[in-house]
This record gives C-alpha cells, structure tokens and sequence, in this order.
C-alpha cells in the first residue's frame, strides 16, 4: 500500500523490487506481480510503503479510485 502524502516518485522502490515491476507507470502492483518480499518497504526512505492483508483493487476500481484523488487534489489546491 502506497502513502500517496510520503511518496515522491523516487521509484527507489521500483529499482529495489525483484518483481518485474522495472516498467510500470502506475504506483498501483498488479495482484499476483508482487512476492511480498518486502525489498520495496525497506528501501524506501520516506516509509511511504507497507505491505498489507487488504485485497488488492480490480484495475478499473484502482483507475477510478486515482481519478478521484487527482480530482479531489485538484478541488482543495483551487
């Protein structure tokens, strides 16, 4: 789970992930792409990651769901 107020887009976590997530654009892990190693919650220097028992959201629920915080970003910096 990503805390969308600590990350900067370093992709530190990207570079350190034995997956192979090296190519996604998303800040979202596919269900059943991440091994749960934990590699990426360990090199993030903003703890801006942790793994969790939540089940991971479909990828049209994680679209809305990003699409929803953007706008609502949007509304509170307007």
């Amino acid at each position: 789970m990503i805390n969308a107020d600590h990350c900067t887009g370093c992709s530190i976590c990207v570079k350190n992930c034995i997956s192979d997530q090296k190519s996604r654009e998303s800040k979202y892990v596919v269900a059943g792409d991440c091994s749960l190693c934990g590699a990426c919650v360990d090199h993030c220097p903003f703890d801006a990651l942790k793994i969790t028992a939540q089940m991971p959201l479909s990828r049209k629920k994680v679209d809305s769901k990003i699409e929803k915080e953007s706008a609502e970003k949007e509304r509170i910096a307007n």
